[in-house]
C-alpha cells in the first residue's frame, strides 16, 4: 500500500483522537501542517502530546510534562534571547519532563501498512493514556522521583538534559530546570549540583553565564516544599 497522505492519516487517527480529547477534557493547540498538540491543565503540572506527521515516515506520538513550580520560576527569571510572552500568556507551555525518557512509550514502535493500522495507532495511545501515562504523571509530580532520576544519571556519567538520554527538557536551560529541582527537594547534595553548574556555564564568556549567576542568586531565597 503507497504510504497515506499526512491529510489522510490525520483523517483516519482523528476520528478516534477528537472524541478523546473531548472525554478527557483535553485541548488542542499549536496545530500545524505537520502536526498538532494537545494539552492538559492539571493543578500542579500541564500534560502535553505531540502529533507529528510525514509523507515519508509513519506518524509520531511524543508526550511531555510540564512542572508548574519549577517553570514558573524559569518565567520569572527568564532565558537568553527568549521571547517569553507565548508561555505567559499560555499559549505555550515550557517543557520540565520528557516522559519518553522512561521508555514505556511503545507507540511508535510499530509498522504502517494499511488504514486499520492508523486507527489502532489512535486506539493504542488512548489506551496509554489512560494506563501508562496516568502512572508517570503521578511519578513525576513527586518531585524527589524525578532527582532520583537525575543523582542516577549523574552517577552513570550522564547529562541531566534531553541531548542523549537526559530527563529534564531543554538545552543549556535544562541545567536550571535541574537545580530548582534539587533545592525544592532539600537536596543534601545541591550544593555540588550548584558548582557543577556554576562552573559548566563558566567555562564560556556568553550570554548564559549572566543567567546562570541570576537563577543561582534567585534560589538563594526558595524555600524546599519537600525534605527528602
Amino acid at each position: 500500500m503507497e504510504r497515506l497522505t499526512k491529510s489522510e492519516q490525520k483523517k483516519l487517527i482523528n476520528r478516534i483522537i477528537t472524541p478523546f480529547i473531548d472525554n478527557q477534557e483535553l485541548k488542542k493547540y499549536n496545530s500545524w501542517e505537520d502536526g498538532y498538540q494537545i494539552r492538559k491543565y492539571f493543578d500542579l503540572i500541564v500534560y502535553q502530546g505531540s502529533f507529528f506527521f510525514s509523507r515519508t515516515d509513519p506518524p509520531c506520538y511524543i508526550e511531555n510534562l510540564s512542572i508548574n513550580i519549577v517553570e514558573n520560576i524559569i518565567l520569572d527569571i527568564g532565558l537568553p534571547s527568549w521571547d517569553l510572552s507565548s508561555y505567559i500568556e499560555k499559549n505555550d507551555v515550557f517543557i520540565t519532563i520528557r516522559l519518553g525518557y522512561f521508555k514505556k512509550n511503545k507507540l511508535n514502535d510499530r509498522i504502517f501498512e494499511k488504514e486499520s493500522d492508523y486507527i489502532e495507532f489512535a486506539n493504542s495511545i488512548v489506551q496509554h493514556y489512560n494506563t501508562i501515562s496516568q502512572e508517570l504523571i503521578e511519578y513525576c509530580t513527586y518531585l524527589p522521583n524525578i532527582l532520583k532520576e537525575m543523582d542516577r544519571l549523574q552517577e552513570e556519567g550522564k547529562t541531566w538534559s534531553n541531548r542523549g538520554t537526559g530527563i529534564l527538557s531543554g538545552g543549556p536551560d535544562a541545567f536550571f530546570r535541574g537545580l530548582i529541582i534539587s533545592k525544592l527537594c532539600n537536596d543534601l547534595n545541591y550544593k555540588e549540583k550548584e558548582n557543577f553548574v556554576y562552573n559548566l556555564f563558566h567555562e564560556d564568556d556568553d550570554e548564559w553565564v549572566s543567567y546562570c549567576d541570576k537563577y543561582i542568586e534567585y534560589l538563594k531565597k526558595v524555600e524546599p516544599i519537600y525534605n527528602i
